[in-house]
């Protein structure tokens, strides 16, 4: 029977009680001289000298095989339904306003020429899940996406298109959302927009447009009587005219609040790590603004007694109000 090795000592280099922290120095065994080689060329080869390579040829080749690959695979995608289709579903009776929640894609509203409301699935992808109905004038959709959209589109989403004839009306409108952006572009009265991973955008007119976010940014920009966002990581950027109120708060990004027309009563803009600019109306205000680690300036007309107010307070970055 061969004797057994040792077991190996493994050493700590950090441990100081260790006496050799690194352990012994290893001897390795000599390795045998390397002979002479003999270059024959390989195929092709003259008088031992190598043949000339043709790029171009092998370039023709690679590209013949990658694209006789993607075909193929791309009519896999297809056969296992990983390859979106558009679809689209008409909406006959009237819609005074719209709830629509959904899980994993992108969401636009939006008015369009059409003579009644429908709904878009952009990249329908097997598995998907769309209920709609109509109750008392309000459209509601519950859309789940499929699985995971696989090949060359990419471009999950759900476009709910009402008649732009409706548009004076101003329809309420409520979208929640998990993992996916948020697009509205139109009049709407009072508007609620809410996502965990994705940003929100919101353009047009409102009576009252409220919007929250997890991870991701926000910009509204428009018309509103009042206005509020919340993002918990992300940059929130509000440009509005004729608002009465507007409030901002991050916990991580910068606070931009711009306000047209009549003086605002409140402006609220709040963020933790972040800076926090906020452009007002000529007029006097009662001003509060803070900054932990950062710079205050303030540009505006200051009377503690005004009836219209500002709050605007960073941990760290800096505050302007002008």
């Amino acid at each position: 029977m061969r004797p057994s090795s040792p077991e190996p000592t493994y050493r700590n280099p950090h441990d100081p009680n260790d006496p050799e922290p690194w352990g012994p120095a290893e001897t390795l065994p000599p390795s045998a001289p390397l002979g002479p080689v003999a270059s024959t060329g390989g195929p092709g080869a003259v008088d031992g000298r190598p043949a000339r390579h043709d790029g171009r040829r092998s370039g023709r080749r690679i590209g013949a095989v990658l694209t006789t690959g993607l075909v193929v695979a791309g009519a896999a995608w297809a056969g296992a339904g990983l390859l979106g289709s558009d679809v689209t579903t008409e909406v006959t009776a009237p819609v005074t306003s719209v709830r629509v929640i959904s899980g994993n894609t992108a969401i636009q509203v939006r008015y369009e020429d059409v003579p009644t409301a429908r709904i878009v699935e952009h990249d329908r992808q097997r598995g998907s899940r769309l209920e709609q109905r109509v109750v008392d004038g309000e459209l509601i959709v519950d859309y789940r996406g499929g699985g995971f959209s696989f090949g060359p589109s990419f471009n999950r989403r759900l476009d709910i298109v009402l008649p732009a004839g409706t548009r004076q009306d101003t329809p309420d409108l409520v979208v929640r959302g998990t993992t996916g952006s948020i697009t509205v572009d139109g009049d709407f009265g009072t508007t609620d927009l809410t996502t965990t991973t994705g940003s929100v955008h919101a353009s047009g007119s409102f009576d009252t447009v409220r919007t929250k976010v997890t991870t991701g940014g926000i910009d509204v920009t428009g018309r509103a009587d009042s206005a509020s966002a919340e993002s918990t990581t992300g940059s929130i950027d509000i440009r509005v005219e004729g608002s009465r109120s507007v409030r901002a708060q991050a916990s991580t990004g910068s606070v931009d609040v711009t306000v047209d027309g009549p003086q605002p009563d409140e402006v609220e803009a709040r963020t933790t790590t972040g800076s926090v600019d906020v452009d007002v109306p000529d007029g006097s205000y009662a001003v509060q603004a803070t900054s932990r680690t950062g710079s205050v300036r303030v540009d505006v007309d200051e009377d503690g007694a005004a009836p219209h107010r500002i709050q605007a307070e960073t941990g760290t970055g800096s505050v302007r109000i002008f």
